[in-house]
């Protein structure tokens, strides 16, 4: 994971046993990693999901997943290499898939 003075956030996920969670590093100053921040995520593999609270997004090679800010919980579930990026928001924006990016 890469910070870079709190604005932006860039890093990489490869889940192999379990799920792989997202948690708020202290220098974030925050108590969720999404709690002022937006996500985007690219699948560099085969077939995985995303879990966002209650959510569930299964994504296949080359999917991308855009979640606005406010998501307490997020996790990785897959085998394969997952890209995010990750910066500031100043307001919500519903989820939005797209396939083969």
């Amino acid at each position: 994971m890469y910070i870079d003075l709190d604005r932006a956030v860039v890093g990489m996920a490869v889940p192999l046993r379990s799920p792989i969670a997202l948690a708020a590093d202290e220098t974030l100053r925050a108590t969720s990693f999404m709690e002022r921040r937006q996500l985007g995520i690219l699948n560099n593999g085969g077939s995985g999901v995303i879990h966002v609270g209650s959510e569930n997004y299964p994504l296949d090679n080359l999917d991308c997943l855009y979640k606005g800010r406010g998501a307490r919980e997020i996790a990785f579930e897959s085998t394969v290499t997952f890209r995010w990026g990750q910066s500031l928001v100043p307001s919500d924006f519903p989820p939005f898939l797209q396939l083969h990016c």
